[in-house]
């Protein structure tokens, strides 16, 4: 097995068409444990009440009501340690300062994807993601 099946996902996006699609995304990758959501605050809620916590999140940064650097910060303060991909569909988005940011609120950034994602693009992520875990998670 390829360890991705183990994956708990959690995608977080404003636009319902890219949720689905990113869900396929994941599901033909092999990862079929994929919760999403179209507001940081129901994705926090889920969390924290009902499935604990994903290691694998997906996050547009464009989020109306909480943004996606707000869901960022209440990540660090939950102790949030899995990875997290950010997500923008502004191609002129400046990747490094947004980073940092992230980066400045203790959450491990696996690394960006410009909307609309390819699946090569995602499989380049989960690939360094699955890299990065323990062997107990890719046996």
């Amino acid at each position: 097995m390829n360890g991705l099946g183990r994956i708990n996902a959690l995608v977080l996006d404003k636009d319902p068409f890219i949720l689905k699609v990113l869900a396929r995304m994941l599901a033909n990758k092999g990862i079929t444990n994929v919760a999403t959501f179209d507001s940081g605050r129901a994705a926090l809620r889920w969390m924290d009440e009902e499935y604990g916590r994903p290691n694998l999140i997906l996050c547009d940064l464009n989020m109306p009501q909480t943004e996606g650097i707000e869901f960022v910060q209440q990540l660090a303060e939950r102790q949030f340690v899995g990875s997290l991909v950010l997500m923008d569909d502004d191609q002129a988005w400046s990747l490094p300062s947004e980073s940092a940011r992230v980066a400045a609120s203790l959450v491990p950034v696996l690394g960006h994807l410009h909307k609309p994602a390819t699946p090569e693009a995602l499989l380049e992520l989960l690939s360094k993601w699955q890299r990065n875990q323990p062997a107990r998670l890719n046996a």
